[in-house]
């Protein structure tokens, strides 16, 4: 009599085992996956081509010590000589470099450049300041009594400018670009990851399609 009344009791206990494990399994934390997103960060305007000023480096002749007589007395001065040209270049962009989780498995961050264009109408122009060196130069003090001689000369170079920079306005659809890899959670848009890291940093003005392009 006592054996018929545990056995249905051993059978309740393990029904209620069995369920409080079933519900824990339900209750744990699935294990998180990771999917691949590939962003082109743009380094060229879309409908704006910027050619950078050419130089060309041209070697003088510069006379470093005066032609004398031997035994003639010297003193040494400094003057600037020009070894770079004026110039400008034009400017469409700004770079914004930004630190970004780029693997959310990992943990792993990056430092990223998000550029943010202009209106082609809007370029900017910028003057390259012209370039000076100082170089060394004998000039006679008394010149002496001996036999002459020669002049000393030194060689120096300057980068002239061959051509001035220049812009086009013209579709673009080959923009040079920097890939970055993007490791995230699945279920999280690489766009909203980028765009609230950006809100972070207080960078503005780095949008998808025209910034960067999400492969």
């Amino acid at each position: 009599m006592y054996t018929s009344k545990l056995i249905p009791n051993l059978f309740a206990i393990i029904l209620l085992l069995a369920f409080a494990f079933s519900c824990g399994k339900d209750n744990e934390d699935p294990t998180p996956t990771y999917v691949n997103h590939e962003v082109a960060f743009f380094i060229d305007h879309q409908s704006v081509v910027i050619a950078p000023p050419v130089y060309e480096t041209v070697t003088y002749q510069r006379l470093s010590k005066p032609e004398h007589k031997d035994g003639a007395t010297f003193e040494t001065t400094t003057e600037q000589v020009l070894v770079k040209e004026q110039s400008m270049e034009y400017s469409i962009s700004s770079d914004h470099v930004f630190s970004i989780i780029t693997n959310m498995e990992s943990g792993a961050t990056s430092d990223v450049t998000c550029r943010s264009f202009l209106d082609a109408m809007d370029i900017e122009v910028t003057i390259i300041p012209a370039e000076y060196a100082t170089v060394e130069k004998e000039i006679i003090v008394q010149d002496g009594t001996g036999s002459i001689i020669p002049a000393q000369y030194s060689s120096y170079q300057i980068d002239i400018v061959d051509s001035e920079a220049s812009y086009t306005i013209q579709p673009n659809p080959n923009r040079n670009s920097e890939i970055v890899t993007f490791r995230l959670e699945s279920g999280i848009s690489v766009n909203d990851h980028i765009q609230s890291e950006l809100a972070i940093q207080s960078i503005t003005g780095c949008l998808n399609g025209d910034s960067y392009l999400i492969q």
